[in-house]
């Protein structure tokens, strides 16, 4: 998609400090520059390398200029290499593509490695408009993850929406967040840029493919699509690379049926994870984790239990889980013991409020009031007595009962053990009788679902 001088000045200004030799650019992906005067040009092989003769460098200038003129219909002529004008500014320059181009090695990012030569060589790691065309999506993050050095930066500029007809992929931010997340990376900045104009879906989809894909002739799709526009825009993420591990995948669970199998998340467990649970290591410090887990939601309400407790636990558990939220029903717990000794903290009653909404969004009944004045404590015992309140007449009454009941296993620390068939009962009125519209109660809704269906037992009818 090609770059212009302005967003690689901004890049550049990431790397926060001057360097001890020259700066090391690594191009995924041959660039071409675009959008860019002779003044541009000049400006900045100047600041960076002023060494020229003036009348020379205005002359390239010039000639650089004319490569980058962009029509608007078009496109750029592609006619000025991003590494020549690195390289006149002092950088050093390589690229990576499948295709001669300046200083270029060709390199197919589907397979190919980085050479171990060239691990954590890179100051600067570009990826503008390449990633998108790879298919081997693993490879491409893991080579520039390799490449850049400990304290380094990774740039990318690549689709967000629409670009019906320009490569393989768009990417949404949450892929960005979470490597940063699996990798320890720090996010610089972010951006989304556009709209860059509109692709219409009729014209780049279903007009382009009728040779080579037979739609169904039974549901015919151009009417649907003939006046469908879809935004060109681009996301873009400076990343900065803070730990030595090796290139860890990013997991995406958002919409996981069920808790993620712990041998899955094991394999995403961090640096060495799998060297380190060879000699038993990791398992061992996992274990002590859950075992203290388990011990601080068996004494959850006692009151001699403290925040310090909690906190270092949650430290124990960032390092042999990394990457994988603490319970927030433990962090709930931390803050507010920490709130009662401390109840100036404002920063920690801002947290308490973040944490309670991602337990509403985990445990959509944990926003209903409890009213527990209103209910007879007998019925709510945590003893599985719970689900004799599918018998109370009025929906609206069970839901009340059934709401107690639910912030007495919270205060307990056991809100998995909740009685499933009475949550299903008490979402399904919420949602069908109170709250048509809201989608978190339908998602957790459809997940007592599913866990309730699969437990049924059917009998076979008589012959």
């Amino acid at each position: 998609m090609g770059t212009t001088i302005s967003e690689i000045s901004d890049v550049l200004a990431a790397l926060g400090r001057p360097l001890d030799g020259p700066c090391r650019v690594l191009d995924i992906g041959t660039q071409n520059v675009g959008l860019c005067s002779a003044d541009d040009v000049i400006r900045f092989i100047r600041r960076f390398n002023d060494v020229w003769d003036h009348a020379d460098l205005a002359a390239y200038a010039q000639v650089v200029a004319a490569g980058a003129a962009h029509h608007p219909q078009y496109g750029g002529i592609n006619g000025a290499w991003l590494g020549d004008i690195l390289s006149r500014a002092g950088f050093e320059y390589v690229a990576y593509d499948i295709f001669e181009g300046y200083r270029t090695t060709i390199f197919d990012l589907n397979t190919d490695a980085v050479p171990a030569a060239q691990h954590g060589s890179f100051d600067l790691v570009l990826n503008c408009g390449t990633s998108e065309h790879v298919l081997n999506q693993y490879n491409v993050f893991n080579v520039m993850h390799d490449a850049v050095r400990v304290g380094g930066v990774m740039y990318h500029a690549i689709p967000m929406t629409g670009y019906l007809r320009h490569g393989y992929l768009t990417y949404t931010p949450m892929l960005f967040c979470d490597l940063a997340r699996a990798n320890e990376y720090e996010i610089v900045k972010m951006n989304f840029i556009g709209p860059q104009g509109w692709s219409a879906v009729s014209e780049q989809l279903v007009e382009r493919y009728p040779d080579m894909v037979r739609f169904d002739p039974a549901d015919p799709i151009a009417p649907r699509w003939r006046d469908v526009r879809v935004p060109d825009s681009l996301v873009s993420v400076t990343l900065r690379r803070t730990a030595a591990a090796p290139f860890r995948a990013a997991l995406e669970t958002t919409t996981a049926a069920a808790p993620v199998a712990r041998e899955i998340l094991e394999a995403y467990g961090g640096e060495g994870a799998a060297d380190r649970d060879a000699g038993g290591a990791v398992t061992a410090e996992r274990d002590a984790v859950d075992r203290s887990i388990q011990s601080v939601l068996d004494r959850f309400a006692d009151p001699d239990l403290g925040y310090q407790e909690i906190v270092d636990l949650c430290e124990a558990h960032q390092k042999a889980y990394p990457g994988v939220a603490f319970p927030p029903l433990l962090e709930k717990k931390a803050l507010e013991l920490a709130l009662a000794a401390y109840p100036d903290r404002d920063d920690m009653r801002a947290r308490l409020e973040m944490v309670e909404k991602s337990l509403v969004e985990q445990w959509p009944l944990y926003r209903f009031s409890a009213g527990a004045a209103c209910v007879d404590g007998g019925m709510i015992a945590m003893d599985g007595i719970e689900e004799r309140l599918l018998a109370i007449p009025g929906r609206q009454v069970r839901l009340r009962y059934a709401v107690a009941a639910f912030h007495r296993y919270v205060a307990a620390g056991r809100p998995e053990r909740y009685p499933l068939a009475l949550e299903f009962a008490a979402l399904r009125y919420a949602a069908e009788e109170l709250y048509p519209d809201d989608w978190s109660l339908r998602l957790r809704l459809g997940s007592c679902a599913a866990q309730l269906s699969n437990r049924m037992n059917l009998r076979r009818r008589a012959e």
